[in-house]
C-alpha cells in the first residue's frame, strides 16, 4: 500500500486512526488507498440467469440439493469468498502491517463507496456492522426510555427483536405495542388498511399522552414476506409526530428491492441492512445508517474509537477477522459492474418467484399468504392441507396444525427429497416461503410441487 494517502495516528496505537478525518473529506479532497489484492472482473464469463454455468462459477451450493432458501441466511458469492480467503493470507503475511497501517483506510474507503454508490447517503451517516442483530443491539443500547414511553412493533417484526424489546421494556418499565397484522393480504388497498392504517390508529390513540417513543418496521417480514410500506408509513409517522425514532430492519432489503436507496426514505432516521443475504457478500457483514442529527448510536461493543466520533468507534470492536469486510469490493464490483447494476438480477428474481409460486398456487389449488405483487423475491404459498396431514400422519380434519406440524414437514422435504425449503405456520395454516435468486429456474419449483402432489391423498 502506497505510503502517503492521508492515513495518520488518531485513536489507540494505530497509524492509521483518522477515521473521522478521512471520513468528512470531500470528494476532491479524498484519495482511495491502494488495494494489494486485486479483484479482477475480466476473467469472469458472461453467464444467463438460471443456467448451470452461472451457478457452478458464482456459487458453491450442492448440487444434490434443490435449494429454494436463500432467504434464511443468504449465500454468498464464490467470486467474492475466494476474493476474502486472498485477504485472509495477505493479513498474515505481514499482521501489523494490515491491521496497524491499512485496515482502517480501507474500511473508511469502502463506507464511502458505498455511501456515495449504493445507499447515496453521507459517509459520516454509515457504518460497517457484523449484520443487522448487532447495530439491532446497538440501538437498543443506546436507548434511554422512560417509565411509561411506549415502543411500536408490527406482530411481523423478526422474533429476536421482540425478545429483545419485552426485555428492555421489562427493565425500563416501558410499554411495547405489538399489533397484528391479518393475513391474506390481497392486493396493495389491503395493504395500506392493515399496515398504515393500523399505524395511524395506535399514533391517534396516542395523541393526547404522545409516550411513543420509537417506531420499529421490519421492511420485509422474514416469516410473512412482503413488502411494507415503510414510505407511507415514516412519512405519516414524521408528519404528525417529529420527535418520534423511526426504525427500519431492512435485513433482507439489499439486493432485493428496486432503488434501495436512503433518499428514497426521507423520514427514517435509522435503517440496518445485511449484505450477507440478497447481496450476495460475506457473512459478518452489513451496514448501519443513522441520520446525522436523528440519534446518538453507540456499538453494543466498544474499544479503542470510544468517544471519537460515530465511525471511529464503530469501525473497530476489537481484533477479529476483518477480511470479510474487504470481500465487499468484489461484491460491489459483481453488481455494478459485471451485472450492470441491481436492475436485470432483481428483475429475474422477481419475475422468477411469481411464475413459481402462480405455478404451485395453481397446482395445489390453494392460496397466497400475500398477493406476489406486493412482494420481492420471497413469497409463501399455502401448502394442501391434505399433504400435510399425509406428512404428519394425521388424518384428523377437525385438528389444528403447529409449528412442530410445519417442522416435520420441511423435514420431509430435506430428508426425503434433498429440497431446502423453510415452511412456516401461519394462522393455523401452513406455507412453503419460496426464494428465487439468480441461480434458480422454473424447474426447481416444479420438482417441489411435484413432490407435494405426489403425496396428496
Amino acid at each position: 500500500m502506497e505510503k502517503n494517502n492521508g492515513a495518520k495516528r488518531d485513536f489507540g496505537s494505530f497509524h492509521s486512526s483518522n477515521v473521522e478525518e478521512l471520513i468528512h473529506l470531500s470528494e476532491s479532497e479524498y484519495k482511495s488507498p491502494k488495494l494489494d489484492v486485486a479483484f479482477d472482473l475480466s476473467v469472469f464469463e458472461k453467464f444467463e440467469f438460471g443456467s448451470s454455468d452461472l451457478k457452478k462459477n458464482f456459487f458453491y451450493l450442492d448440487e444434490r440439493f434443490c435449494f429454494l432458501n436463500h432467504g434464511a441466511f443468504g449465500l454468498s458469492f464464490k467470486p467474492v469468498l475466494d476474493y476474502v480467503h486472498e485477504w485472509k493470507c495477505y493479513a498474515e503475511s505481514q499482521p501489523l502491517r494490515f491491521y496497524d497501517r491499512q485496515i482502517m483506510p480501507l474500511l473508511v474507503d469502502l463506507i464511502r463507496k458505498f455511501s456515495s454508490m449504493i445507499f447515496k447517503c453521507k459517509p459520516n451517516e454509515l457504518a460497517l456492522v457484523d449484520n443487522c442483530t448487532f447495530a439491532f443491539n446497538s440501538l437498543i443500547s443506546s436507548l434511554d426510555l422512560s417509565p411509561g414511553d411506549k415502543i411500536f412493533i408490527f406482530s411481523t417484526t423478526y422474533g429476536v427483536y421482540k425478545k429483545i424489546l419485552k426485555d428492555y421494556c421489562i427493565k425500563k418499565k416501558a410499554i411495547l405495542i405489538e399489533e397484528a397484522i391479518s393475513f391474506p393480504i390481497i392486493d396493495e388497498k389491503d395493504l395500506m388498511q392493515k399496515t398504515l392504517g393500523k399505524f395511524k390508529s395506535i399514533l391517534s390513540e396516542d395523541e393526547e399522552d404522545k409516550k411513543i417513543r420509537l417506531v420499529l418496521i421490519d421492511h420485509i417480514p422474514s416469516n410473512q414476506p412482503f413488502l411494507v410500506p415503510i414510505d407511507r408509513i415514516s412519512e405519516y409517522c414524521k408528519s404528525k409526530r417529529s420527535d418520534i425514532l423511526f426504525v427500519v430492519d431492512a435485513a433482507h432489503s439489499l439486493g432485493s428491492v428496486k432503488n434501495f436507496t436512503i433518499d428514497q426514505y426521507p423520514n427514517i432516521d435509522i435503517m440496518f441492512t445485511n449484505c450477507h443475504k440478497w447481496f450476495c457478500g460475506p457473512k459478518g457483514t452489513g451496514f448501519l445508517y443513522v441520520k446525522e442529527i436523528s440519534f446518538r448510536i453507540r456499538p453494543s461493543v466498544q474499544s479503542h474509537g470510544i468517544n471519537s466520533g460515530f465511525n471511529s468507534e464503530f469501525i473497530w470492536s476489537g481484533l477479529k477477522d476483518y477480511a470479510s469486510f474487504l470481500g465487499l469490493y468484489a461484491s460491489l464490483n459483481i453488481w455494478l459492474h459485471y451485472f450492470g447494476g441491481f436492475d436485470k438480477p432483481i428483475e429475474y428474481c422477481y419475475s422468477m418467484v411469481r411464475q413459481a409460486s402462480e405455478y404451485l398456487k395453481n397446482l395445489w389449488q390453494t392460496s397466497f399468504m400475500v398477493d406476489p405483487s406486493l412482494c420481492s423475491t420471497m413469497v409463501c404459498v399455502q401448502l394442501p392441507d391434505s399433504f400435510v396431514r399425509n406428512i404428519i400422519k394425521n388424518d384428523d380434519l377437525e385438528s389444528s396444525f403447529s409449528y412442530n406440524d410445519a417442522e416435520i414437514v420441511q423435514n420431509f422435504f430435506y430428508f426425503s427429497h434433498s429440497i431446502e425449503v423453510p415452511i412456516k405456520y401461519i394462522q393455523n395454516s401452513l406455507y412453503v416461503r419460496l426464494s428465487a435468486h439468480i441461480y434458480n429456474k422454473i424447474e426447481d419449483y416444479e420438482f417441489l410441487g411435484d413432490v407435494v402432489m405426489q403425496n396428496v391423498e
